[in-house]
Parts: C-alpha cells; structure tokens; sequence
C-alpha cells in the first residue's frame, strides 16, 4: 500500500470500487484505455484532453469526467504533468443499491451511458476530495468496512448526482446537437460529392447550409479528420483518377470536369494527391494495365 498525496492511499476495493492515483505524463503516442465499468476522473493538479468516440474536453482541477462503460478513451496532456484520481464503479453496485433502497444511486449508475464533464465549484471539489480521502479510512476487510466504503461510495454518488443535474438539460440539449452535426456533415459531404465540379468552397458551402463557415470547418475536421478544402480536392482528383484511366479525355477536359479552369494549377493539386502529374499518372497505369 503506498500513500498518495494528501493521505489518499492507492488501492483496490475488491468489486465494490476501484481507485487509482492518474498520472498523466506527456507523450506522442498516449495509450488508448477500455473501460469496462462506470468511470470518473477527477484531478487534483494540472491539465489533460480526455477523447471519446471523436469527442474532446479539456479537464482541469475541480472538473469529473464521467466515462460510460464500455467505451475506449484516452487522456493526453501537453509539457505538465496531470495528477488525479481515477474511480471505477462495478455493474455489480447497481443490485448493492436496489438492495439497499439506494434509488439515486441506481438511477445515476443506470442513466450514466453519456459522456460528460462535471464542473465542481470550490466548496463540491473540497467535499469529494474529502470522500475519496474518507474511502481510504475502510480499507480492511470485514462487514465493518464493507459498509464504511459502501456509504462513502453513496455520498460520493449523491454529489455526482448534485452536479450532474446541474446540466441535465444540457446533456439532453448535447445529444440532440450531436445528432444535428452529423447530419450536417452528411449533408455536407452528398453536397460536395455532386457538386464537386462546380465553383464550391468553404463560404459558398456554409451559406447553402445556412451555418457559419468557421463552425462548418471546426466541425467538418472534428468529425473527418481533415478540412473541407482538403476533402474536395481529394474528391476531384480521385474523380479525375477515374476519368484518365477510362476515357480518353485530354487533361484540359478533365480538368474543366472536375472544376479546374486553371490547368496548371490542377496539374500541382493532382501532383500534390497522387505523387506524378496526370500526364504521367496515366502513362503509368496505362502500362500496369
């Protein structure tokens, strides 16, 4: 057993709690966790991302991160150390509760599908840390300290409960948003795979969709990885890919078919996607065929 900061100790509660210290250090490649039960992260000093299904927040002292069961996620940080407490609540506390008339505890523990970061106020962090420092209190065996934990546990899930009402709307609010975005950017995307032979970028693309150009562009590389700039011209170029292997079109007219009038310029974007101009890209496979 080794002590831990301000007399929290690291250990493993068998099947009623987990709690271990989080040190999350810088690095290139941070490792993706699983969790399998219902997870909090709480810091205690410095900062980190927390990244879930493509969704990212920044957690600072005073913030819990509630991380449903059964996803991947990971935790990053950038030139300090992040230093916290990561908390892992079991399926099996749901029947714990039941059994014992706990009702908020079985409603928080089986309403807790949605990613979510919980913001503390100084006088709510004061009392959770006060908790986890409590839970190290019943760290033997026997019914004396099963039950010590178990009521640390419920009064730790009352104040979760506390805060999490606090933007339960906004939790609701957030799915529906999440689900508006999506659909944006697929709407975004069958806009662009049929228009892209047209005079289509950034502005015009917004303004069809009746959004702001700079939450169209956060979004679109949210979700793909890449601007919207970078995605027609992959577009158009695999589309001209297509059209010089199977036609004999000449250069120009392929380019004037994917929305290129400035020759020379589409031989750089072409170069720039596959490695060789189109000339010579089609020279290439033309003899590999």
């Amino acid at each position: 057993m080794r002590s831990y900061g301000e007399g929290l100790v690291e250990f493993e509660d068998s099947g009623l709690i987990q709690i271990e210290p989080l040190n999350c250090r810088e690095s290139n490649s941070p490792a993706w966790e699983y969790a399998e039960e219902l997870r909090f992260v709480i810091l205690r000093s410095g900062s980190c991302q927390i990244e879930i299904d493509g969704r990212y927040e920044i957690l600072d002292p005073a913030t819990v991160a509630l991380i449903p069961p059964h996803v991947f996620y990971r935790l990053t940080t950038r030139g300090e150390l992040a230093d916290g407490i990561r908390l892992g609540l079991p399926d099996e506390l749901d029947m714990v509760f039941e059994r014992r008339s706990f009702f908020p505890g079985v409603q928080f523990m089986q309403s807790s599908g949605v990613f979510a970061c919980l913001r503390a106020d100084g006088q709510t962090h004061r009392r959770l840390m006060g908790l986890l420092v409590l839970l190290t209190g019943y760290l033997g065996d026997g019914k004396v300290a099963a039950y010590g934990r178990l009521a640390v546990i419920e009064l730790l899930i009352l104040e979760l409960q506390q805060m999490s009402r606090k933007i339960q709307g906004g939790l609701a609010d957030d799915s529906h948003k999440e689900a508006s975005r999506s659909q944006l950017i697929k709407g975004v995307i069958g806009y662009i795979n049929e228009h892209y032979g047209e005079d289509i970028h950034l502005d015009s693309i917004a303004k069809k969709f009746w959004v702001n150009p700079s939450y169209l562009s956060r979004q679109f590389k949210e979700k793909l990885g890449m601007n919207i700039t970078r995605f027609i011209m992959e577009r158009r170029v695999y589309v001209a890919q297509q059209l010089l292997l199977s036609t004999n079109m000449r250069v120009a007219e392929v380019a004037a078919r994917i929305g290129y009038k400035d020759i020379p310029y589409f031989n750089v974007v072409f170069k720039r996607v596959t490695g060789v101009p189109p000339g010579e890209y089609r020279k290439q496979r033309m003899i590999d065929i």
